[in-house]
């Protein structure tokens, strides 16, 4: 079977589309340790779901991140204050921007489109790209309209352990020795 220059081209050009699908998400950014620094990671209106130090969890929109952490919760009329020692993480619910769901869908759909038009006949016809870009646009609108992500952007700083170690000399009538004791 032999092929034509074209023809590998255009195959070319349809691996590399499919192999840009294949993209994995990347989580570089740290969680807070202290609301100081939640206050660069959060902000007013996000959802956010407090859990406290006894395990329950408490989901609602951030009002302000100060000394303590205020949370409007749904059905309350007055926001919700919990101090930073009864925190033990916070967890933002985010959507991904909607334009770059649609960009990625209209080009999923209109590359291969492009390039099944172009391998099939020397006349160009743009109903089967546009109609599956169209396609791609609104699958990709769909998808970020229906995900969401969770990103956990505070973690309260476990206690720091002391260590000590004591050495005491021991002395008797008949003998010596040392006392060593370890305490954490």
């Amino acid at each position: 079977m032999t092929t034509t220059p074209r023809a590998g081209v255009t195959l070319s050009l349809l691996m590399f589309s499919i192999s840009l699908l294949l993209g994995t998400p990347v989580h570089a950014q740290e969680p807070a340790t202290s609301f100081d620094e939640l206050r660069r990671l959060a902000t007013a209106g996000e959802t956010i779901l407090v859990t406290d130090t006894s395990g329950n969890t408490l989901k609602g929109s951030l009002v302000q991140v100060g000394p303590s952490l205020e949370v409007r919760v749904p059905h309350e009329e007055a926001p919700r204050r919990i101090l930073e020692r009864d925190v033990n993480n916070v967890v933002a619910e985010r959507r991904d921007p909607l334009w770059n769901g649609m960009l990625i869908g209209f080009a999923t759909g209109a590359v291969p489109g492009v390039l099944i038009e172009l391998a099939q006949s020397s006349k160009f016809d743009a109903h089967g790209p546009v109609g599956l870009a169209a396609v791609g646009f609104l699958t990709g609108w769909l998808i970020d309209v229906v995900n969401k992500e969770k990103v956990t952007v505070f973690v309260h700083a476990p206690a720091r352990q002391t260590l000590s170690i004591g050495v005491a000399p021991l002395l008797g009538k008949s003998a010596a020795g040392v006392q060593m004791s370890v305490k954490f």
